[in-house]
Parts: structure tokens; C-alpha cells; sequence
């Protein structure tokens, strides 16, 4: 993550992180939605996907700590959002909220 933002920071680029969480039952819950598993094909085998993620979840943290993305990237707009319980279309507003400047993005043509 540090040497990706620093490509952009050094061009005097603002970078944005936004930290989806939600609890483990509900990512587990989210990848067997039909939608998930269109778009996802490494989702398909649930059985696989399942115990890869319990997995994961008991050898590393899926989520940072309070405080330390600003801590490690402090020039770097960070939002953390809970969305267990929200609609896609909630989280868009919140991160439009937030950073109200996205809103505002253009691409340059060269």
C-alpha cells in the first residue's frame, strides 16, 4: 500500500482508502450471493471459499486497528466504514459524504 500511494502522493495526487468491514458471519453470508459468485469465479466452490476464509480470518486481522492507517499513512484521506448491515448504495453516499471532493474527479486526457 505505501509504495502504490507514494506513486501518486508524490505526484501530488490525492489517494483515498476506504476499509469495508463487516463480522465474519456476514462476509460468509456474502460470498454465496448470486451476484458474488457471478463475478467472483475463486467463490464458486463454497465449500473452498468458506474454509479459506475462516482461515484467514484466524492467521491474520481483516481489518485495521483505531488509528493506524492514519498513523502509517497520514497524507492519505481514510475512511472505515461498517458495512454489515448497509446497502451498496448507502456505503457511496458515505464515502460521498466524506470526501465530498470525489465528486469533483476528472481524468485528463494526454
Amino acid at each position: 500500500m505505501e509504495t502504490i500511494s507514494n506513486i501518486f502522493l508524490e505526484g501530488h495526487e490525492d489517494v483515498y482508502f476506504i476499509e469495508l468491514c463487516s463480522d465474519l458471519k456476514i462476509r460468509l453470508e456474502q460470498n454465496t450471493t448470486e451476484l458474488r459468485l457471478y463475478h467472483k469465479p475463486s467463490k464458486r466452490n463454497i465449500t473452498s471459499s468458506e474454509k479459506d476464509l475462516l482461515e484467514t480470518s484466524k492467521r491474520h486481522r481483516l481489518e485495521s486497528n483505531d488509528g493506524e492507517i492514519k498513523n502509517l499513512f497520514p497524507k492519505v484521506k481514510y475512511l472505515k466504514i461498517i458495512n454489515s448491515h448497509l446497502y451498496p448504495e448507502q456505503v457511496v453516499n458515505l464515502i460521498i459524504e466524506n470526501f465530498p471532493d470525489i465528486n469533483n474527479f476528472t481524468v485528463e486526457e494526454t
